[in-house]
């Protein structure tokens, strides 16, 4: 049977998030906030059930997944596994501030992998009578603006 193990980060955002739902008023009860926090959890540990992606920038982490919790909260559960261990490293959500750099990454990815994916329907497709898109390279600048080596997300 699979093991989660959440890193001390992970458990003081997590406890931290309750007290800040509870002292900003997005909750009105302490209980309410635990039982958000707690949802959050239980997805957690369903992590080894759930597909997961590998990450390019494997500071905190080799995979990451996704929870939305609602239509305007996604969470980020950035993680490694070992064996059947998985270590929970990280958790930010698209209101952080670190969602815009994690989001980046996310977005350079995506132009790599859509890139990718029409040069293999290009070079795959030579020999069809419709007319024939040429794609040299992917643009230089997107490629330069969301260049992994330079972003520095969840710090």
């Amino acid at each position: 049977m699979e093991k989660i193990i959440l890193d001390n980060l992970v458990k003081i955002k997590l406890k931290e998030l309750t007290t800040t739902l509870f002292n900003d008023e997005y909750f009105g009860f302490v209980e309410d906030a635990e039982n958000y926090v707690n949802t959050i959890l239980d997805f957690i540990f369903t992590i080894p059930t759930i597909k997961h992606k590998r990450t390019l920038h494997t500071k905190y982490g080799s995979f990451y997944c996704k929870y939305k919790h609602n239509h305007k909260t996604t969470w980020y559960i950035v993680f490694d596994i070992e064996g059947d261990t998985y270590l929970i490293q990280n958790i930010t959500n698209n209101h952080s501030a670190d969602y815009p750099k994690f989001i980046s990454w996310l977005q350079y990815r995506s132009n790599i992998c859509m890139y990718s994916t029409l040069h293999q329907l290009v070079t795959h497709n030579t020999h069809s009578r419709a007319p024939r898109l040429v794609l040299k390279q992917p643009n230089q600048k997107i490629l330069q603006q969301f260049n992994p080596t330079r972003l520095n997300f969840f710090q």
